[in-house]
């Protein structure tokens, strides 16, 4: 039978030697002031709805960024299911009437502006790539529309921790 008697004392000696490693250090005179910490969301908003727009595309199709891009109605519609959950996170106002807009209608417009000016939605080889036509469709919508994301963490919480909506 083992002598626990001189365990347990070994085992008391060794995390009193180890103690120093848990003890609170001091300040260094530097304290973090979290309320000027940047928000790490802080990207362009156009970059925000590239990047959105071309991973709900892809996610849905599974085109890749040089993929040739189809215009025709059947891509048009595929196009328009998959991002337009996106465009969800998004509020755009009209900058000319200074009126909201709702996201389908945006990317209607934004749409019809890519599939009926030719020279848009083209990489340097001038093929149409799913990469040009998002890129072109996030630079057309943020030009045309003061576009916001929409901050899901302000709304109205319930008591599991979730969006009311």
């Amino acid at each position: 039978m083992p002598d626990w008697s001189t365990f347990r004392e070994s085992i008391l000696s060794r995390l009193a030697d180890m103690s120093a490693l848990f003890k609170l250090r001091p300040q260094s005179g530097i304290s973090p002031d979290y309320a000027k910490i940047v928000d790490r969301r802080s990207s362009p908003t156009v970059m925000r709805l590239r990047a959105g727009l071309y991973l709900r595309y892809q996610a849905a199709t599974g085109a890749k960024e040089f993929d040739t891009f189809q215009r025709d109605a059947k891509t048009w519609a595929i196009f328009e299911n998959a991002v337009l959950p996106e465009l969800a996170k998004f509020s755009f106002v009209d900058t000319t009437r200074q009126t909201a807009v709702s996201e389908s209608a945006v990317l209607a417009d934004a749409m019809y502006h890519i599939w009926t000016i030719t020279s848009l939605g083209r990489d340097l080889n001038n093929r149409p790539t799913t990469i040009a036509v998002i890129a072109d469709l996030a630079g057309y919508i943020c030009r045309v529309y003061e576009t916001k994301p929409i901050d899901r963490r302000a709304g109205k919480r319930n008591w599991f921790g979730f969006n009311a909506s």
